[in-house]
């Protein structure tokens, strides 16, 4: 990162996705080089295991031209009031230029069970959810039909060529006549243990956190470090309620490993115990009843 030896001659702001930064290329003799803000978080979130699911949003003229740019949304007849949107025209490339077919193709028989929840941008106070009534699968896109779930005040209208996150939400059961149901992991498939690194394949873990039943829809990597000679170390991956998985790296100790203890907001999803070079096979947490 290039040295600035005189902070007051530069004015301070807050970053922007549109925002660079100045810093050294590794991969061309240290060359001088700029770095998009957007193409820095991206990669911070795949070193984490995580996936921004970001999309732009676009008022068109013609929406079966405009849905074929990649990272694009449009809302039918270019409503931009949150109340007032009931279609979405979604590409199936996502600002950051992943390819998110599966993922969509997977919602498509499944649109009843999910809601999506909109947020304006990294600002977790702006997030409202729509009711999936259907989705129809296009060459090129997706067409979500929805209606307004939960309003925000401080997310009221879309604004033209501004950034958005999209996340799935799997819906609460409601068969336990209004009972709260407990948090914790419903179900998960045999993660891939591949010498030491880890991996839990998109869609292959169910929690609860909050009412929500949440998936990760993307997969999630993570190389599990070896531990000291001859002492033991637990690590604990866990979910949070936007579908994200992170791992936390335990405490070594030559006689017992204790449990690290989840952060803020995480349901237990994993436990890998680490003796020495040693990875064993991951462990999961007792599942909860899915009630349905």
């Amino acid at each position: 990162m290039t040295k600035i030896s005189k902070k007051s001659a530069y004015p301070v702001k807050v970053p922007v996705v549109k925002d660079y930064f100045v810093g050294t290329d590794s991969e061309s003799n240290l060359k001088t080089v700029n770095f998009g803000f957007e193409e820095a978080a991206k990669l911070i979130n795949s070193l984490n295991g995580l996936s921004t699911i970001n999309y732009k949003f676009v008022t068109s003229d013609n929406i079966a031209l405009d849905v074929l740019t990649e990272g694009n949304f449009i809302s039918y007849s270019n409503e931009t009031s949150i109340s007032g949107i009931t279609k979405l025209y979604v590409n199936k490339f996502n600002h950051s230029n992943e390819d998110l077919y599966n993922l969509f193709n997977y919602l498509v028989p499944n649109s009843l069970d999910f809601q999506l929840k909109l947020q304006n941008g990294a600002d977790l106070n702006t997030a409202v959810y729509f009711n999936i009534l259907s989705i129809e699968n296009y060459n090129t896109h997706f067409v979500l039909s929805v209606d307004l779930f939960k309003s925000n005040p401080y997310l009221t209208s879309l604004v033209n060529w501004n950034i958005y996150f999209f996340t799935f939400d799997l819906k609460a059961s409601s068969g336990s006549g209004g009972t709260a149901l407990p948090d914790g992991l419903i179900s998960l498939k045999e993660p891939v243990l591949n010498g030491n690194v880890l991996t839990i394949n998109a869609l292959d873990a169910l929690w609860r956190k909050n009412q929500l039943s949440v998936t990760n829809p993307s997969p999630f990597t993570t190389t599990i470090v070896s531990a000291s000679n001859g002492n033991y170390r637990l690590d604990v991956i866990g979910g949070y309620s936007n579908g994200s998985l992170f791992k936390i790296q335990g405490v070594e100790d030559s006689v017992a490993a204790i449990k690290p203890s989840l952060l803020q907001g995480m349901v237990e999803v994993l436990v890998i115990p680490v003796f020495g070079a040693t990875i064993n096979s991951p462990q999961a947490p007792p599942l909860i009843v899915d009630i349905s």
